[in-house]
């Protein structure tokens, strides 16, 4: 956190709240100075006298920062719990319990 120029004690007093806030703006600066690394990678592998053909066509091809998001469920088993949710909505109403 020195970083932010924080002090441990300060960080035991923020909030949640604030806490969150600023790892997340933590994180975004982590990922800004490590696109500027990519961009001097990428720019000292091109302009050395490397095979074209083995190099990357893209800045995010050399270097991935996002990771694709997969879907870890597949449809049917989406398809199995709406199905099991219906029934237990069904049996939770059907019982007299409310709420």
């Amino acid at each position: 956190m020195n970083r932010f120029g924080l002090s441990y004690d300060y960080v035991l007093c923020m909030s949640w709240r604030e806490y969150v806030l600023r790892s997340r703006d933590y994180e975004k600066s982590e990922k800004e100075d490590w696109i500027k690394v990519r961009e001097m990678a990428y720019a000292s592998m091109i302009g050395s006298h490397l095979d074209p053909k083995k190099i990357p066509k893209t800045k995010e091809q050399f270097m991935p920062f996002d990771k694709p998001k997969r879907n870890k469920a597949n449809a049917s088993a989406l398809e199995r719990l709406r199905q099991l949710q219906l029934e237990y909505q069904k049996q939770k109403n059907g019982s007299g319990i409310k709420g």
